[in-house]
């Protein structure tokens, strides 16, 4: 008889499934450094068997959806990771510089979306002048009230 597989092989679910372990486990992968070099690992349960990935984690939602790290300082388990957007991804960056003005805490993408201006204009800004003098200059010209921050424009931004 015939060795029996679950045919899903050649689905973007099993490739993501797939590259995950061998950035992971393989020193040969180019991304090895960057994730099993450092001591990133995958369940036991991941790690041996595609099916058990697929029980926990589903398919992927859609050609938009990767997987993700909740922590990136931990590995691949099901309590640490989700099907998100590269939008999404995008905040969960050790790299993003963090800002907070007034009580509200958001990246600098964020921020710059918020404020109306290009996030590569405040990253120059930044350079050479005080966040709060940029809000409450961008305040003053827009008429934005940044203290009344709705939570659900937040939720847009960092989120969608």
């Amino acid at each position: 008889m015939g060795v029996i597989t679950h045919g899903l092989s050649k689905t973007d679910t099993y490739v993501i499934w797939y590259a995950m372990r061998r950035r992971c486990i393989s020193k040969k992968s180019m991304h090895y450094k960057r994730y099993g070099a450092k001591g990133i690992k995958i369940c036991s349960r991941w790690s041996k068997s595609f099916e058990y990935f697929l029980i926990d984690m589903g398919f992927r939602p859609s050609k938009e959806h990767s997987i993700d790290r909740i922590n990136n300082k931990k590995g691949y388990y099901p309590s640490n990771c989700r099907w998100a957007t590269s939008k999404v991804q995008m905040r969960n960056k050790s790299d993003n510089v963090w800002l907070e003005y007034d009580g509200l805490r958001m990246i600098l993408r964020d921020w710059a979306a918020y404020l109306g201006v290009f996030y590569q204009n405040l990253d120059v800004a930044l350079k050479t002048r005080s966040f709060s003098d940029i809000v409450e200059e961008r305040k003053k010209k827009v008429k934005i009230p940044v203290k009344t921050f709705d939570k659900k424009i937040l939720t847009y931004y960092v989120y969608s």
